[in-house]
């Protein structure tokens, strides 16, 4: 899914990634280079968004470690984590919940 995402931003302005995100921390070559550009990127995609359970250890460390690399190359992005959930539905309401009214900000 973030694949898709990030392979289209001509038609997506902002990318949720619920459960991790980012298999690297390699970000100038990540999905195709897309972070390559900082700024571009940042002016193409204003809401980028990483959530995670803390229980889904994996899935929890990598988008966390991403999230650490896409602000190290100036990258936005937001990392948000709900403590305690792991690789399921709890998780993914609380993404939702952080992520939809980042949809409608100016």
């Amino acid at each position: 899914p973030l694949q898709f995402g990030l392979s289209h931003l001509d038609t997506f302005s902002a990318i949720g990634a619920f459960s991790g995100g980012g298999r690297t921390t390699d970000v100038k070559t990540a999905y195709n280079g897309v972070f390559a550009n900082a700024a571009d990127f940042n002016k193409q995609c204003p809401v980028f968004y990483l959530h995670a359970g803390t229980a889904e250890t994996a899935q929890h460390q990598g988008a966390l470690a991403f999230h650490g690399a896409l602000k190290k190359a100036g990258v936005n992005s937001v990392f948000e984590e709900m403590q305690g959930t792991a690789h399921d539905w709890q998780t993914w309401r609380w993404a939702l919940y952080g992520f939809a009214p980042r949809l409608f900000r100016n």
